[in-house]
């Protein structure tokens, strides 16, 4: 009795589809170009680059693939880490993986000087560690206010509203 070969017929119409979109799953799950990198988060309104690199580690956008970023997430850990900001605005696109962190920074009316420590006072009344020297501010020597104490906080920001009015 002679054997019998057996061909086996190949669906090649949906075998080539199906193995293009696993060739397209595993591009977008481990391709480069969809991870978020040093080089692809931008931060702009801050001009210290140790600052700049102190926001992007914070941000915690580093080494995550971008359809699993979280801007709302980032935005609320930089301002945690800045009190001197106002705004901070984290925008990020998916391919390529691309973050930008605006941010709008308080503008210092004073300088509050308690002991050793100096602090930037904006003209409402917002205290925030100084970042350096402002020869330009005028400058206020004392203890800070506290909420609730002789001089209230209020009282101070009113104060302060006016030497910032009267320049």
């Amino acid at each position: 009795i002679a054997a019998r070969t057996r061909s086996v017929a190949i669906p090649w119409r949906l075998l080539l589809p199906l193995l293009a979109l696993i060739a397209a799953g595993l591009w977008v799950a481990l391709g480069n170009a969809w991870y978020v990198m040093w080089d692809d988060v931008k931060v702009s309104g801050i001009f210290d680059p140790m600052l700049r690199r102190e926001v992007k580690i914070a941000s915690d956008l580093l080494g995550w693939h971008s359809l699993l970023v979280e801007p709302e997430t980032a935005e609320a850990a930089v301002m945690a880490l800045l009190p001197q900001a106002t705004d901070v605005e984290v925008t990020c696109r998916p391919v390529p993986a691309l973050c930008e962190i605006a941010i709008v920074e308080r503008v210092p009316a004073l300088v509050w000087v308690d002991g050793a420590t100096a602090y930037w006072v904006d003209s409402s009344g917002v205290f925030y560690p100084a970042q350096g020297e402002r020869p330009d501010l005028p400058v206020i020597h004392g203890r800070r206010p506290v909420e609730g104490g002789a001089h209230t906080l209020a009282s101070i920001r009113q104060g302060i509203a006016a030497l910032t009015v009267l320049g």
